[in-house]
This record gives C-alpha cells, structure tokens and sequence, in this order.
C-alpha cells in the first residue's frame, strides 16, 4: 500500500510543468518590462499562465504567455509564475528582479541677449548607478558634453532637448522653451527728469521688458513714490538678458495760495478779491466775476459766496485757498428812477445795468391805481415807457425789482417824463 501512495505522488510529480520565464534585459522605473513565459509542459501543453509582479496590490497581476507590466518606484521586486498543463497539473516559481531607477533629467539654461551664446547645462541626477550618456539637441545642433553652448542665428523661440542615459541603459528626456530676445529698451513714463511737488506722488510707468526689479524694491511695471532721489531700475527680458536705466524725482516745494480775509459787504456792493501765492490763478465759481483768472477779480455776488482761489506755479504745482464774502441782504443799490424818452439820446431807456444780479430777476412797474404796466425776467434795459408799444403818460409809477436767488426785493418810484420843456 505505502508502495501504490509513493507511486502515484512520483507520477504527479512527474507530469508537472516545469515553470521558467525571462525579462527584458533592461528594467527601469516608469518603463514597461516585458516578461515571457519559457515554461516546459512535460505533459501536454500549457494552458494558462498567471503572473503576480510582486508589488503587494491584489491587481498587479495579469495573464497570458507574454505580458508586460511598468514599475513606477526602482527596488527589488518578487515576480511568481504560475502555469497550468493540460492535463491539470500547475507548477509556480519565484524569481527576484531589481528595477533600475530612470534619471532624472535637469536642465539649466543660461540665457543672455542676442547675439550671445546660450548656455545649457545638464544637471540631471540618479539615485543609483551614474549617468553615462547625454545628448543635446536645438536649431540642428548636437552635443554630448555635460555644458553645451550654442550660438543663435536670430531672435526667437527654440526648443532645446537633453536625453540622458544612466550605466543601465535607463533613458530620460527633458524639453525646454528657450526665448532668444535683444537687449530691453526702457521706457519711463513721465520722462526722466520728473519734478514731485511736497506732499505729492507720482506713479512711474515703465516698458520695454517682460519683467522689473526697482531699487526700491517693487517689481512691477507701476511704481508709485513720493519722496524725491533716483530711482533705477533693471528691466529683463530673460534672467540673464536686462538693461539698467533710471529716473531721477526732483522734489519741489508747493506754492502757498492765499485768497484774501473774509469780507461782509452789502448787496449791490462790488470787492476786488486778493489772490496770491503763484503765477496763474483760478476762482470758482466764475458767475459773478469779471475774471476768474485773474488774481485780483472783481467780485459782486447778490448772495453769500465762498470764492475758491486755485494757484499753481512754474513748476505745475498747486495749492487751494478760499474767502468767504457775505452779503447783507440790506439794500444799498442806487435805482434810476426817472427817464425822458423823447429820443434826444439821453436818458431814454430805463438803465438797470448797475444792479447786481438785474439779469436773473423779475421787474414789475405798476401805475398809480396799481395797474401793471411793464413786466419782464429777462430785462435788456431798453424799456422807453411803454404799455403794449404805445407811450405811458408821463407821471409817477412804482417799480418793484424781485431777485429770483434770494428774498430781496427792490422798489420805489419811477419818474416817467417825455416833454422836459414843462
């Protein structure tokens, strides 16, 4: 009986498959191993292959006589081989594999402006074995030093490529852009020299490069000071491509405006305002001055005003003051208060112009039994003493002036006389 078990466990055996495989020859981290099963059926044929590629992760595993599977970390790695006869025997081996780690392509450049050499230099690195090849490609050229310097036939963008290639065949690439640009041309904006009134500031506009470092520390385009001395900057078009340029902020002091003291005046009453302090001067509001440009206006406002005086000087600096005139509502206006329309050329129209503020108010003339006789928003002083285009009667009439701005009211006698020989 022990004889018949012995047998049986011997013939088993001797029909199982002999597993085998091979590799590629060259195994690197983040390239595809291919593996190839060599096993011996001894019975039939095989008829299933199953692999297990050592990671630890249940779904590195696949079938098939020949497979290929990718190791994304170097090491040592177990792959197991199972495979199957056709008359149902199985048979497994385990073979260790170390994968190589692929190089780690670095590329630096060096960029200077047109028409200088451009320096490329491989520091690519490993963390085993040795990098023992490269291979530099751009424009057409070649070479497989570790510094290569190529030397641009224009302006432009290029491609530059390194390949390198470690002592166990494991390959890596790297492709930069390189921008080959002139020397940068600076631009100020406003122009150097720049003249900075006390107090202000001034934002200063550059072009002419892709990037800036200002002296005082800013790396923008705009750069906003206050404060006067020269100020440089380094444009760059690469970091290895600038130009040097600077702009000098000459601080001056600002002009002291004065507008004078503040005034009371009686209405229908004219001041000259004082102005001082620069060489061009502006008043607001202009309505009721003769000149708002000048320094010293004449002023004859019918209500309370703050004048603003405005000065700047030579060097386009400028300073705000202001003079409160206040009217007093008293009437102090003298009114025409006879005409002799007889068209000898004297004194035949009704003239108002000496009251301030005459063209934005109302004027009524009433007869002596209160009849209103004239009336007008817009007087022109050309009234002769009319009712609808016919003569009045000479006599007396009352006149009432009514100002649209304020609560004043002007009014007294009108003195209507056409034969002056009476």
């Amino acid at each position: 009986m022990l004889f018949s078990l012995a047998f049986l466990h011997f013939s088993a055996l001797a029909q199982r498959p002999i597993p085998d495989f091979s590799s590629s020859s060259i195994k690197c981290e983040g390239r595809s191993i291919t593996f190839t099963n060599t096993s011996m059926p001894v019975s039939g044929i095989i008829t299933r292959t199953h692999w297990s590629f050592g990671t630890g992760a249940p779904r590195d595993t696949a079938v098939g006589s020949t497979v290929s599977y990718t190791y994304n970390t170097y090491g040592n790695y177990f792959v197991q081989l199972t495979v199957t006869n056709s008359s149902g025997f199985d048979s497994s081996i385990v073979r260790g594999i170390y994968v190589d780690p692929t190089p780690i392509a670095v590329m630096k450049t060096d960029v200077p402006c047109f028409p200088d050499q451009v320096l490329l230099e491989d520091n690519s690195n490993i963390a085993d074995g040795s990098i023992t090849e490269r291979l530099w490609s751009i424009d057409g050229g070649t070479g497989s030093m570790q510094t290569y310097f190529y030397i641009p036939s224009a302006v432009g963008s290029y491609s530059a490529t390194l390949v390198v290639t470690s002592d166990k065949g494991c390959v890596n690439t790297v492709t930069e852009n390189i921008e080959i640009s002139l020397k940068p041309t600076i631009t100020f904006s406003p122009v150097d020299p720049f003249t900075l009134c006390d107090g202000d500031s001034v934002t200063l506009t550059v072009s002419g490069a892709n990037d800036y470092q200002w002296s005082n520390g800013s790396n923008d385009s705009k750069n906003t000071v206050n404060t006067s001395g020269k100020y440089i900057l380094e444009g760059f078009n690469t970091p290895s491509c600038s130009a040097l340029d600077s702009i000098e902020v000459i601080s001056v002091p600002k002009p002291i405006a004065d507008a004078g003291e503040d005034v009371t005046i009686k209405i229908g009453e004219k001041i000259i305002l004082n102005g001082s302090g620069a060489t061009n001067y502006s008043w607001t509001p202009a309505e009721s001055l003769d000149d708002n440009f000048s320094a010293t206006p004449e002023a004859a406002p019918i209500v309370t005003t703050s004048y603003i005086l405005t000065v700047v000087d030579a060097n386009g600096c400028t300073d705000r003051d202001t003079v409160l005139i206040s009217v007093d509502p008293s009437i102090s206006v003298s009114i025409h208060n006879m005409i002799t329309p007889n068209n000898d050329g004297m004194n035949d129209k009704w003239d108002l112009s000496n009251v301030p503020g005459i063209e934005d108010a109302t004027i009524h003339v009433f007869n002596r039994w209160g009849w209103e006789v004239f009336k007008t928003d817009n007087y022109k002083h050309n009234w002769r003493g009319t009712y609808k285009e016919e003569p009045l009667p000479d006599g007396s009439y009352l006149y009432l002036i009514d100002f649209k701005n304020n609560s004043n009211k002007l009014k007294g006698a009108l003195e209507i006389l056409r034969n002056t020989q009476k």
